[in-house]
C-alpha cells in the first residue's frame, strides 16, 4: 500500500499490465486529478512506444499488486521473434487507449455547462 510505481516526469521506457490489486494515478498539479487503475489495465503505453516522460505519479492503492513489465528492449525483441504475439499486444493497447480516450471525452463533456 502506497508503494510508488513511478513518479510524474520520470524516464519512461516500459509498459506494465496490472494483474491483480489496484493502483492510483495522480497529476502532481494544483488540481490533483486522480484515477483508479484496476486489474486488466495497462499503464505506460507512451513510454513503450516513444519514451515520453511519465505523465502522472502511480502508486499502489491495494494491500498488494502484481504487475507484468514489458521493457522497450524486450518489446523490440518480441516484434522480431514473435510478431504475431506483438500484434496481439498492439491490439490490446489500442483497445485500452480507445477506452481511455472515450473516458476522458465523456469526462470533459460532463464538466461542460450550457451558456445561460
Amino acid at each position: 500500500l502506497g508503494d510508488i510505481i513511478w513518479e510524474q516526469g520520470s524516464a519512461s521506457n516500459n509498459l506494465k499490465l496490472l494483474v491483480c490489486g489496484s493502483l492510483i494515478s495522480s497529476l502532481d498539479d494544483e488540481n490533483g486529478a486522480t484515477e483508479t487503475i484496476y486489474p486488466g489495465s495497462t499503464i505506460g503505453e507512451l513510454g513503450l512506444i516513444n519514451g515520453t516522460e511519465r505523465l502522472t505519479t502511480v502508486k499502489v492503492l491495494s494491500d498488494e499488486a502484481v504487475l507484468y513489465n514489458l521493457s522497450r528492449e524486450k518489446w523490440e525483441t518480441l516484434i522480431h521473434e514473435n510478431p504475431r504475439l506483438a500484434r496481439e499486444i498492439d491490439m490490446l493497447v489500442v483497445r485500452y487507449l480507445t477506452h481511455r480516450i472515450q473516458h476522458v471525452s465523456n469526462h470533459i463533456l460532463d464538466k461542460r455547462s450550457l451558456p445561460v
